[in-house]
């Protein structure tokens, strides 16, 4: 049995927030949308998610991503855009797994997404280091 490598390079943490996803295919150089679906992210690291889904997402699609991220006590709005860069090969419990990779390059909601991650990892990991837990 081989141990799995862990290719993630930034910390995540647990957060549960309702995310509307669109999986955008390149045609012949036309871009079709298939219709918005209801997601679940399950964690969240600054540089991507991991999604919780009723269909699955085949890995490399890109997806638009709607989110109303909580920052500083308000809800902030997000679009953002990502490629899936792993999907789970079986349903869970009727739902499926993806990892999202943000596009960094994709305008001012990725620098919000990132500074408010960023500031919700650390607090976390500050407060369980308090507390004596292991992250």
């Amino acid at each position: 049995m081989t141990t799995p490598v862990e290719n993630r390079t930034h910390r995540r943490m647990v957060m549960e927030i309702p995310v509307g996803v669109v999986v955008v295919s390149k045609f012949r150089d036309l871009f079709i949308r298939k219709p918005r679906m209801q997601c679940m992210i399950e964690d969240v690291s600054i540089q991507g998610m991991k999604l919780a889904t009723d269909q699955p997402i085949p890995e490399g699609a890109v997806v638009n991503l709607w989110v109303n991220l909580p920052v500083n006590g308000l809800s902030q709005a997000m679009k953002l855009r990502g490629r899936v860069c792993w999907t789970s090969t079986k349903s869970i419990a009727s739902k499926f797994s993806a990892g999202v990779c943000l596009d960094v390059h994709f305008g001012r909601s990725v620098e919000v997404w990132i500074q408010a991650v960023r500031a919700r990892i650390n607090d976390h990991f500050r407060s369980s280091i308090q507390l004596g837990v292991t992250p």
